[in-house]
């Protein structure tokens, strides 16, 4: 009897080039052990703690590792074919590295539930194994037998499946493919009248049980499957159906024919069917409706197969019956974690990613994934396939599609020198594509359109977005902009239908400078989002806005962080306290709006701002709510981090001027705009220019700031401020087209 390790303290013992066949290492600490070489065959390492081992180059075909710990294990090179890697593990963490099965040999290696977060795939072979592919080449026999329909069916998924390329069949293929099938199918057929004629009515019989299980099973993977077009799919079923029928069992539709034709070509074909004793009168039509019910059959297989290839939606659930079937003995990741994992030049032709969790796995230079089973995700679609293979999507379309936590991260970073060594999606479109959690690091989204597309969770780390579209894009506290290369980016997708004109930011000719865009569009964290339209009800936008302060004691004034103009609308963010729940403050601002104006649906502007353009009237109604609650404080609308974004598209990084109030008290505010400006690099002219600027603008959008500035400028020479707000005073006022006193 072998020698069991079961359950024994093995610690970095030395195994390495031994024969250990079939031996039970099960349960045992294996951490850092060296098997390198070693003949494991059908060895047992279920429940054992293998982190860190060494089993290189290691024969592990049939070995059962289930439940065991497999982190840092480094499995290069080794046959793994048929081995168990049920619900393995791997603790994620940075004290050794991640599970290495790269180069490894994995055909029929079963990691049904395993966790495999960053595990190394890279160069690994997957695939069927060779008890399988004898089953699936028997499969394909019988098929031949049954009709030219199917035999073609059959041969061209058979050489597709198996061939080394991943070339699909051309149409000289195609007509390569249905004579043979034609041949074959009728140098057995009339091998059969001839000698075993009973078997010809057992072979249709055969065809008609396989035509209903091919059409059970079909119809099955038709409901379930998310993207296919059912009713596309009983239409075609229906008429699959009929070929096979018609293909099957017409043997009498030419009973006679014989009698028709001249008399030498007759003879010849009754003599094909002809036997002394069993078959004295010929074919009687059998021979002739077979060779015509195969051309018949070949023609429409090649369709049906050729079109099922080139996952044409209308036939595609048919080579996803046969790679149900194909994969069944085949490499499977069903239900596994594979986050991050990296499967770079790996083959993954008969693998069964079913149920797996893909995200952030790298798939680049990946082989055969039109031939593997991937179920749901986003792999199911060939351009998305063909993306994150190549990490080429110029100028594509992947509008409206589910890629989350996909991975397009530009391999070798560091090698990635230039903008044409990085992923490049330039010019290409996401309009309301789900691209949360993705990975996008370094890739190139120069003109890319981001209109309406979901970012939360993304990383964007030196992404290029020069001329990126993003009306509407969706961003959060989560999405990572760090390091983004960006020198301007347009705020809508067209230009404005009066002016023709599309809005950029910054204005031509100034570009953003480094780090200007993370600054902008990096919202802070704990925040809340409010997107008002200027349509909505005045009232009942005051009595949201006065319950989510006066009914949330942690939120003040103060935590307003952002008004943003949109168009004629204004987004506004909050910040909440670290442990509140964002969603409960957005629906109790939405419950008690919605009651409020159902109880005024007049769209009341009842108060005294009720003339103001709705920015306006939100700034000013804030600030009502901040005196009403005797807050002592000015409200700088978001304290020293925050930002005022103009209509215009223009940008101004400093706090709004509360222009409400008297000069000798917006001066203190306007001096330390100016300070923090200098602070970060600004030179004072340039500072004191851009406040100016900042003034102007609120007193060009509203009437009353108007005034207020031209107050401003009449109190000048009796105001004890400095000769700074004086300059900028007199510069605001000359910007808003107001005459000097």
């Amino acid at each position: 009897m072998a020698q069991s390790y079961s359950g024994q303290d093995l610690r970095r013992q030395h195994f390495a080039g031994q024969d250990l066949r079939g031996r039970d290492f099960s349960d045992a600490d294996l951490r850092e052990a060296n098997f390198a070489g070693a003949t494991l065959y059908k060895a047992n390492f279920s429940g054992a703690n293998v982190r860190g081992a060494n089993f290189t180059t290691a024969k592990l075909d049939k070995a059962d590792f289930s439940n065991a710990k497999i982190q840092g294990a480094n499995f290069h090179q080794a046959k793994l074919r048929a081995t168990k890697f049920l619900k393995v593990s791997v603790d994620d963490t940075n004290s050794l590295p991640s599970v290495d099965f790269s180069k490894a040999e994995i055909q029929g290696t079963n990691f049904t539930d395993a966790f495999l977060n960053h595990a190394d795939f890279t160069g690994a072979q997957a695939g069927l194994t060779r008890f399988w592919s004898f089953i699936l080449y028997g499969i394909h026999i019988f098929l031949c037998l049954i009709s030219g329909f199917t035999a073609t069916i059959s041969i061209t998924f058979l050489i597709y499946f198996f061939r080394t390329s991943s070339k699909k069949p051309s149409f000289l293929d195609s007509i390569f493919i249905g004579i043979t099938s034609i041949v074959i199918i009728v140098t057995l057929r009339t091998f059969l009248l001839n000698f075993f004629r009973q078997f010809v009515s057992t072979s249709r019989w055969l065809g008609i049980i396989a035509i209903i299980i091919v059409f059970v099973v079909a119809f099955v993977i038709a409901k379930t499957s998310e993207e296919e077009d059912f009713s596309s799919f009983i239409m075609t079923g229906i008429l699959l159906f009929l070929i096979l029928i018609i293909t099957t069992n017409a043997a009498t539709i030419f009973a006679g024919v014989e009698d028709l034709l001249p008399k030498p070509l007759g003879n010849i074909i009754q003599n094909l069917g002809r036997k002394s004793i069993n078959n004295p009168n010929g074919t009687n039509g059998t021979w002739i409706s077979m060779v015509l019910t195969s051309i018949v059959g070949a023609i429409f297989g090649c369709w049906f197969s050729r079109s099922a290839i080139n996952e044409n939606p209308q036939f595609n659930w048919l080579w996803k019956m046969y790679l149900l079937l194909a994969t069944t003995g085949g490499t499977t990741f069903n239900q596994a974690d594979l986050t991050n994992a990296v499967f770079t030049s790996a083959n993954l032709k008969g693998g069964n990613l079913q149920n797996a969790i893909i995200t952030g796995t790298l798939w680049y230079r990946g082989k055969s994934l039109e031939r593997a089973r991937v179920g749901n995700n986003y792999l199911k679609l060939p351009q998305v396939r063909e993306l994150v293979v190549r990490l080429d999507g110029k100028g594509q379309n992947f509008n409206n599609l589910n890629l989350e936590g996909i991975n397009l991260e530009t391999p070798n970073l560091s090698k990635a020198s230039n903008l044409l060594e990085r992923t490049n999606l330039s010019s290409a479109s996401f309009v309301g594509t789900n691209l949360n959690k993705a990975n996008l690091q370094s890739v190139n989204l120069e003109k890319a359109n981001l209109k309406q597309t979901k970012l939360n969770g993304a990383n964007l780390t030196k992404a290029c977005l020069t001329g990126a579209i993003i009306e509407d894009w969706n961003i959060d506290q989560t999405t990572i902009l760090s390091n983004v290369k960006c020198e301007f980016i347009f705020l809508n997708e067209h230009p404005d239908p009066n002016s023709g004109i599309q809005k950029r930011l910054p204005h031509p000719p100034n570009i953003f400078k480094p780090g200007d865009f993370e600054k902008i569009f990096i919202g802070e964290r704990n925040t809340v989002q409010l997107f008002i339209r200027h349509e909505q009800n005045r009232q009942a936008l005051t009595a949201a806005f006065e319950h989510l302060i006066k009914n949330n004691p942690d939120i003040t004034p103060e935590d307003f962080r952002e008004f943003r103009r949109i168009d004629d609308n204004v987004l506004v963010t909050i910040r909440v306290p670290q442990y509140t729940f964002e969603g409960v403050v957005e629906q109790e601002f939405e419950q008690v709006y919605q009651q409020v104006k159902q109880e005024s649906p007049s769209n009341s502007r009842s108060g005294e701002f009720e003339n103001q353009p709705l920015f306006e009237f939100i700034l000013r109604l804030i600030n009502t709510i901040g005196e009403n609650m005797n807050e002592k404080r000015e409200i700088n609308i978001h304290g020293n981090n925050s930002r005022y974004i103009e209509n215009n598209g223009s940008y101004v990084e400093r706090d709004y001027i509360n222009m409400s109030q008297d000069l000798t008290k917006a001066a203190s505010q306007i001096q330390d705009l100016i300070e923090q400006l200098q602070k970060r690099g600004v030179t004072v002219d340039v500072a004191q220019t851009q406040v100016a600027e900042n003034i102007a603008t609120q007193a060009k959008n509203d009437s009353t700031m108007k005034e207020k500035l031209a107050k401003w400028g009449q109190s000048l020479g009796d105001a004890t401020v400095s000769d700074v707000v004086k300059s900028v005073v007199k510069l605001a006022i000359r910007s808003a087209g107001i005459p000097l006193p």
